[in-house]
């Protein structure tokens, strides 16, 4: 019965999805909520932004209903209520940003007192490793998870690529809690809700997520990958999302080193270089999609071996990320997209 309501409550979270950001983009569009384009970002025309407006509430809703039947969420245990809110309080934050634009410093404490506030809800019993000192641990679980919400912000820069990865990694984790006989509801409703989006998101995008969008899936996903460190599976936890964190934390570590104010707008992610390269923003997302099937697999495989799969993948991303960078796959992409012109 519990997989019947996930799959049910994963249609609903796609359709409204999907209806709801049909609906958003004209009138995001006449209310002038569009990204421009600049140098800093990867498109060539104005686009609406605003999809989270409809993502967040078909996620939210749905996974509320499933918490009220009783249905395993993928989130830590008995945190799953305050991690929802924690992840509607983010997306709000977010949205106002959308809307009227933050500072920096305001939007970023609010987003560390709230990921504070979910840290906070989780049980004694809950632990990393007794080794550990308990403040220790969740300082580190804290950092992790604010970090992470801000890497998924950060990578949100080309069509297709949020969506994809948001439907690699909670494919990830339902293969790593099959096994167990287990379906969480909060990977199904991603993995749906993404593929409403990416419906209107694939290139050539006509919408964007906006960042209320790319926060809560940003803290949902961190927070799932949260639940796996804690029952037992950190290897797998950070192998899912290998490039991500490889990318975001090797170009600010670049950013960092040349003086640059980090927390700005910018256009040095590996990607990024290589759409500016010539490559088509689908061609980069594919790219992505191999690396990330290939570290899903490892993930599966670091329940068994978890030192060889973490190594394996982290290999993998930064060999990727450089060649990405550099240009070292330029001629192969160029040839595929003369071929399909």
């Amino acid at each position: 019965m519990d997989q019947v309501n996930a799959l049910w409550l994963s249609a609903a979270a796609f359709a409204v999805t999907w209806v709801g950001i049909r609906g958003l983009i004209p009138v995001l569009t006449r209310r002038a909520l569009l990204d421009l384009p600049d140098a800093r970002r990867n498109h060539a025309k104005p686009i609406p932004r605003g999809a989270g407006f409809a993502l967040v509430p078909a996620v939210a809703i749905c996974l509320a209903i499933g918490l009220l039947l009783g249905l395993p969420t993928g989130l830590p245990a008995e945190s799953e209520a305050s991690f929802l809110a924690v992840a509607v309080s983010l997306a709000l934050v977010a949205a106002v940003d959308d809307l009227i634009g933050l500072r920096a410093a305001t939007r970023f404490a609010a987003q560390a007192g709230l990921v504070a506030v979910a840290v906070a809800s989780l049980p004694l019993s809950l632990s990393l490793s007794p080794a550990l000192p308990f403040l220790v641990e969740r300082f580190l679980l804290w950092f992790f998870l604010l970090s992470f919400v801000n890497a998924y912000n950060f990578m949100d820069g080309i069509d297709g690529i949020t969506g994809v990865t948001t439907i690699a990694i909670a494919i990830g984790v339902l293969l790593i809690a099959a096994p167990l006989g287990d379906m969480p509801l909060l990977p199904c409703l991603l993995i749906a809700a993404s593929l409403g989006f990416l419906l209107h998101n694939w290139h050539p995008a006509r919408i964007f997520l906006g960042d209320a969008g790319s926060v809560f899936a940003g803290f949902c996903v961190g927070s799932l990958l949260l639940a796996l460190a804690l029952d037992g599976e950190l290897a797998a936890a950070l192998i899912l999302p290998a490039y991500y964190l490889t990318d975001t934390g090797l170009t600010l570590l670049i950013r960092a080193r040349r003086g640059e104010r980090i927390w700005l707008a910018h256009s040095e992610h590996a990607y990024q270089k290589a759409v500016r390269r010539g490559w088509k923003h689908d061609q980069v997302v594919l790219a992505l999609t191999l690396n990330s099937v290939f570290c899903i697999v490892l993930a599966v495989i670091s329940t068994r071996a978890p030192y060889a799969a973490f190594v394996a993948a982290y290999v993998s991303s930064i060999t990727f990320w450089v060649a990405l960078r550099h240009g070292m796959m330029d001629a192969l992409a160029f040839r595929l997209s003369a071929k399909r012109k």
